[in-house]
Order: structure tokens, then sequence, then C-alpha cells
């Protein structure tokens, strides 16, 4: 307990040093107030390729701190978890092949939730704040609330017919983290639709694209997650029935649903970390995109 009263200290103490750090960045990198010349006679002045680069490259690096927060997060609880877990003395490899795998889930997706609230409590300045825009449509928050509406019923249903395989003690940390991970998420979403990414009131139109596919990315990213966490729970499910020790006569009946929930939750997790690696993808190549959706959205 004391380990994790202290490693909680000192992601604490990072997450306010990172904060602290986007404040002082905001603070020297906010966009000055046009001059006298610029009035209404000579207008503003035109912006360039290179101020339009270095806009969004700080938009990156705010993107950045949440990062790095996230994987320090992940790497400071996992030890934590799996020892939580009773499973101490193993390896993370021998622990991903038993019950052992679901604690490093929950760390998963509570350093994810952690990345997002720190991007949603990074300081902005007054000049970024936007009346709220709509950046996606229902869709969007319809298919991540089927996705953790149905792991939610998965897990209770599960508890209540098998909790011998998937018992409350383990179906309740799995739903309260991924609802932790929906509000974040959500909570990221309304950072996104109410401030500028791109703060220069000259970027405006290149500002709304860059957060529309900023948008799309972390919809994306959130339904790999919450796939992948629902994918691996339901593969450890069936793991769990097909190596149970029953009698020869009644093997047949633990096959069929230890071999479907093996087989959908391998399928799930598959698509989960397919969806991860486009969100990566198109992280790696967002200029190129907002950039050319600009010149498209110009002409």
């Amino acid at each position: 307990m004391t380990t994790l009263i202290a490693t909680l200290a000192v992601l604490a103490g990072l997450a306010w040093a990172l904060t602290a750090t986007a404040s002082w960045i905001s603070k020297k990198n906010a966009p000055r107030a046009l001059g006298p010349g610029s009035g209404a006679n000579q207008g503003p002045a035109r912006i360039t390729l290179a101020q339009e680069q270095r806009a969004m490259t700080r938009a990156q690096l705010r993107v950045l701190m949440p990062v790095i927060f996230a994987v320090v997060m992940f790497a400071a609880l996992l030890r934590i978890s799996i020892g939580l877990a009773g499973q101490a003395e193993q390896s993370v490899l021998s622990a991903l092949a038993g019950l052992a795998a679901l604690p490093i889930v929950l760390t998963l997706v509570l350093s994810a939730s952690g990345g997002l609230l720190l991007y949603s409590a990074l300081p902005v300045t007054h000049k970024n704040v936007l009346s709220p825009q709509r950046l996606l449509g229902k869709r969007s928050y319809f298919l991540g609330a089927t996705v953790l509406l149905a792991f939610i019923v998965f897990c209770v249903a599960v508890s209540l017919s098998a909790p011998s395989h998937l018992g409350w003690q383990i179906s309740i940390p799995l739903i309260v983290v991924t609802m932790v991970f929906s509000g974040a998420t959500i909570l990221a979403l309304r950072r996104l639709s109410s401030t500028a990414s791109l703060p220069d009131p000259r970027m405006a139109g290149l500002d709304l694209l860059w957060r529309k596919t900023s948008a799309k990315l972390l919809c994306t990213f959130a339904y790999g997650v919450l796939l992948s966490c629902f994918g691996i729970t339901a593969f450890i499910l069936g793991q769990s029935i097909l190596s149970t020790n029953t009698p020869p006569a009644a093997q047949q009946d633990f096959m069929v649903p230890g071999i479907s929930a093996s087989v959908v939750g391998a399928a799930l997790v598959v698509a989960g970390v397919g969806l991860l690696v486009l969100t990566a993808k198109g992280t790696l190549h967002i200029r190129k995109a907002a950039l050319a959706d600009s010149g498209t959205a110009t002409a």
C-alpha cells in the first residue's frame, strides 16, 4: 500500500509538472495582438506555411505530454497491479497467459484515462476559448455507447451465470474503469470542441479541420481501447472455461462456449489493435491530412 501511495504521489507530481510546462509554453507562444499598422486599410498579414507548421507543431506537443504521462503511468502501475492480483513473482509474459492479464488490462485502460484527463486539464490562454462546436456526428457517440453497453452487459451476464470464471471482484473493476475511460474521452472531446488547437485567428479554418481530424482520431482510439478490453476479457473467459476440470461426459458442454468466447475475444482484440494502429498512423500524418483538407476547402 505504501508503494501504491508513493507511486500515485509521483504521478501527481509529474502531472503537475507537465501542466505547469504547458502553461508556460502557452503564455510564451500566445499570439500577439495585431499592431497599429494592421488596421482596416492594410488588413492582417497573410498567414505563411511556416507559421502554420509551427502552430501545428505546438499543437502536437500538447498532445505528446498526455501520451508521455499515460506511458509513465502504465509503467509505474503495472508491477503494482500484478502484485495486487497475487502474481508478483510472475513475469509479464507468463502473466498474460492467465487471469493476471485482467489487471494488466485494467492498468492499460486506467493509464489511457489518465492521459485523456491530463489533456483535458492542460491550461489554455483566454484567446483559445471558443463556443462549443460539433466536431463529430451522433453516429460516433452511438457506436461508442453501444460498445460500452455491450461490454457491461457481457460482464454482468457472465458474472451471474458463471461466477467461477468471471466473478464480481473482476467484472466490477472492469466496468468501473471502462466507464471512467469513456467519461475521460467525453471530456477530451469537449476540450477539443471548445478550445482552439491553433490559436492564431488567421488559422480559424485550418484549426477547425485540425480539431475535427483530432476528434475522429480520438474516437478511433476510444473504440480500439474498448474493443481490446472487451476482447481480452472474452478470450480469457474462454480459456478459463476450457481449462476447467470437468468429468469427460461434461467436457463437451464446456467446449462450445469456451471456444466461442475465445474466438470472438481474439477477433475483437484484432479489431481493437487495428483501430489503435490506425490512430497512431493518423496521428503521425495529421498535419498532411489537415493541410490537404484545408486546400480542398479553399478550392
